[in-house]
């Protein structure tokens, strides 16, 4: 081994670093935390910057940009449609996801390819029925082949949080009970396939999402993360009129030395 990388929670497609910035801010499904101090001790210990992770939040109280609504329009009248996520045919949805899933993350840093078997079996994906939420995992499709995908969930910290780590029947019952209050979105991933990329295909995506977390009332959205180097990924979610509030941070060190 000559280079130390992170910390990485196993997968960077669930989360990587530490909280770099943005410590007052609350940690979201799926987003680590970790205190102010960390960083202190990747200095300490001779760690440098090896990547930045941004998080972007979108005040859903205002509009939505017109921008945003144009490009969405025009990627419509282009023949491109949206549909949400059949969760009734979740085994059939799987077989074309985690192909796309794996497409689309294979140009990422720190991508290792795995087996589709292995995404099914190893990351949760058999249970995605039980928790998926249709109307914010989003599928376009061209010509009836799905060619991306934008998947977006209530933001369920607000619940977990109070639940303090325990998962027994109370706990079940008290989060089905208020979940309904939820008032936040999570942006996680989008994925477009080669060929039809800088199409406004995610821009339609992001759009058609946002204004269904805006008809359930939520106040704000979390997008993230992005890759510092995604260039495409920043100017496309700028689109929506996102602003940085958090970031995260992996570290390296060189060990041949």
């Amino acid at each position: 081994m000559t280079v130390m990388r992170g910390p990485i929670d196993g997968r960077i497609d669930v989360g990587c670093g530490f909280l770099y910035t943005g410590f007052d801010s609350r940690s979201s499904v799926l987003s680590t935390y970790s205190p102010a101090y960390y960083l202190s001790f990747a200095e300490k210990f001779g760690l440098k910057k090896s990547r930045d992770f941004f998080h972007y939040s979108i005040d859903l109280t205002k509009p939505l940009p017109k921008d945003l609504e144009e490009k969405a329009r025009q990627c419509l009248l282009s023949g491109v449609q949206v549909r949400p996520f059949n969760r009734l045919r979740t085994g059939r949805e799987l077989k074309w996801w985690i192909k796309l899933f794996l497409e689309t993350f294979s140009e990422h840093w720190g991508f290792v390819p795995v087996s589709p078997e292995e995404v099914k079996t190893r990351f949760g994906v058999k249970q995605l029925r039980w928790f998926v939420d249709p109307g914010l995992f989003l599928i376009a499709e061209s010509n009836g082949s799905p060619v991306a995908y934008l998947w977006s969930t209530p933001e369920y910290n607000q619940v977990f949080q109070n639940m303090h780590g325990r998962l027994g029947p109370v706990e079940t019952f008290r989060f089905l009970m208020t979940q309904r209050k939820i008032n936040a979105g999570k942006l996680h991933f989008i994925g477009i396939r080669k060929g039809f990329r800088q199409q406004n295909i995610g821009s339609l995506l992001n759009y058609k999402v946002l204004a269904e977390m805006k008809k359930r009332g939520y106040t704000y959205a979390e997008v993230g993360w992005i890759d510092e180097h995604n260039t495409i990924a920043h100017t496309t979610i700028a689109i929506t009129g996102a602003t940085v509030f958090k970031k995260h941070r992996v570290f390296e060190k060189d060990l041949t030395t």
